[in-house]
């Protein structure tokens, strides 16, 4: 079989599904908010793309509004959003301090860091997954290639799984197998 040749997308491909069939033992849930934008739109297909090409959760995405993103995480509508734009959305970060978590930022600018937040108590409801959120920083030319996908708001399967082959050691990362370096706490970024 040609799956165990070495050096193919097919065998890397197939030896990280291996490894990550013990990161879920049991199918769940994830709704992920996010605004129409670029960026956001091209973060939350691939991360959904990922989960559930790597576990057994089932991934929502629904695209919103600001106002509505901030306050179906405060209510519990959405569990995470990972494209949480401050100081621009500082407002609301105020306004929903105590209804929302704040994972820290996954990508930092010049002027602005981007953050991903969780409704309230969904890092104890699933570490797991937490972990990964904690890990998911998608940025410089990842994102630059994952946004060249994301043609109309949607990234295919098929692109996406040809992507995810050619990043696997850094999608095995992500999922906590092995930890890459965090400097979040060196950041100290705070708004």
């Amino acid at each position: 079989m040609d799956y165990f040749k070495p050096n193919t997308h097919k065998f890397v491909v197939l030896s990280a599904l291996l490894l990550l069939t013990s990161f879920s033992a049991a199918a769940d849930e994830l709704t992920v908010a996010y605004i129409d934008a670029p960026e956001p739109s091209a973060k939350t297909q691939m991360l959904r793309h990922i989960l559930e090409a790597n576990t057994d959760y089932q991934v929502t995405l629904k695209q919103t509004s600001l106002e509505d993103m901030w306050a179906g995480l405060a209510e519990g509508r959405y569990d995470c959003s990972v494209s949480v734009l401050l100081p621009q959305q500082a407002p609301f970060m105020d306004q929903y301090r105590d209804e929302v978590e704040d994972l820290g930022p996954n990508w930092l600018g010049p002027d602005f860091s981007i953050h991903t937040i969780v409704r309230q108590g969904y890092q104890h409801d699933d570490v797991e997954i937490t972990r990964f959120l904690n890990n998911y920083c998608l940025c410089g030319e990842r994102l630059q290639s994952v946004m060249a996908l994301n043609t109309d708001g949607e990234i295919s399967r098929q692109e996406a799984i040809k992507w995810m082959a050619e990043h696997g050691p850094w999608i095995t990362n992500m999922m906590g197998f092995a930890r890459p370096y965090d400097d979040r706490e060196e950041r100290h970024v705070t708004y």
